[in-house]
């Protein structure tokens, strides 16, 4: 959180790092020292880098220019593309290593039918206790499958 407040200061305050290409240098630099501190003090570093990127997102974010909002929307859009190929590709390029272990079917059905029914749970039961809770009745909306 502080070095996502730092950032948003620092893009606020000094109004020539958001027109350059710095500020969005400086995003990724704060997510990623934020990352970096909590993995140096044995705190989990994607929550770290997760709570960054939400408090940068409503308050940084805003600080940049018009130019520097949409390049850092497309560099980091790029960036996930690159991690999410990079990560599926590791699993297929593993997933020939653990052939050698025994896989049990009654363990994969089990997992398969209770991610399902919690996941309907959660789905379902979100959208209804937010339809029950909501004070508008008017615009009631239907869930279909």
């Amino acid at each position: 959180m502080i070095f996502a407040f730092g950032c948003a200061y620092l893009l606020k305050r000094y109004r020539s790092l958001s027109k350059s290409p710095i500020g969005c240098a400086l995003i990724f630099c704060m997510a990623t020292i934020s990352y970096l501190f909590a993995e140096y003090n044995k705190k989990s570093g994607i929550i770290a880098i997760m709570a960054c990127g939400m408090i940068m997102s409503n308050y940084a974010w805003y600080n940049l220019s018009p130019q520097a909002q949409q390049s850092s929307m497309v560099i980091f859009k790029t960036l996930g593309h690159l991690v999410e190929g990079f990560v599926f590709t590791y699993i297929g390029l593993t997933f020939n290593l653990y052939r050698q272990y025994k896989y049990s079917s009654s363990l994969i059905k089990f997992l398969f039918f209770s991610t399902i029914v919690t996941r309907a749970i959660g789905t379902f039961g979100v959208f209804y206790l937010s339809t029950w809770l909501r004070k508008d009745q008017k615009s009631e909306k239907q869930l279909s499958c």
